[in-house]
């Protein structure tokens, strides 16, 4: 990330391979007020959250990095705020309890030392999934909110297609017809086309 005050969260990050380049899962650069938050970030080939040297006021709060194989996190860059997070590399945090990173599933188990860990976030009140947080005492950490039930997006009801009706009058092979036809059309995308 680069600019200014960007918002990172709710993203499962995993599985970014060394391609000669960059393979961070989060990798903030040459920004200031970056706001890192709620975001899982596992299995990737270099660091998990890298703040570089040319960035300062990064806010990194509620993340879990966990086995990247370049180190969980690191920071580099000036003025930059941290708290409640899961870092596999810091010895204080007791390692992620994924229900099976294996197959990527990232979702919390019970028991989880992520459940219940988080801090408020005003501009994240869902999960990845849309579920509302904090679904417990307080925030979890990572992307997921342990017991969140996903939103449900609403679909539009369809417009039942008209039963075509036989005409009363009969045609040639080759005899030319002039007609008008109605059409109604209801969506909430734009639609364009051609009747031919």
């Amino acid at each position: 990330a680069s600019g200014s005050n960007n918002q990172i969260y709710n993203n499962i990050i995993y599985g970014m391979p060394n391609d000669g380049g960059a393979s961070q899962g989060i990798d903030v650069y040459g920004s200031s007020g970056t706001q890192i938050y709620n975001n899982t970030i596992s299995g990737n080939a270099g660091e998990g959250i890298a703040v570089e040297g040319n960035s300062s006021g990064t806010i990194i709060r509620n993340n879990i990095s966990y086995n990247n194989a370049g180190g969980d996190y690191r920071n580099s860059g000036s003025n930059t705020s941290e708290s409640n997070n899961l870092f596999g590399v810091n010895p204080q945090f007791v390692i992620p309890q994924f229900i099976n990173s294996s197959s990527n599933n990232f979702q919390l188990q019970s028991g989880s030392p992520a459940i219940n860990s988080g801090i408020a976030i005003l501009s994240v009140t869902t999960d990845v999934t849309g579920g509302t947080r904090p679904q417990g005492g307080a925030y979890d950490i990572g992307a997921y909110e342990f017991g969140a039930t996903p939103s449900t997006p609403t679909t539009p009801t369809p417009t039942p297609t008209p039963t075509p009706q036989t005409p009363s009058t009969k045609f040639t092979i080759g005899q030319r017809i002039q007609t008008t036809v109605t059409l109604n059309v209801r969506s909430t995308a734009n639609v364009t086309g051609a009747i031919l």
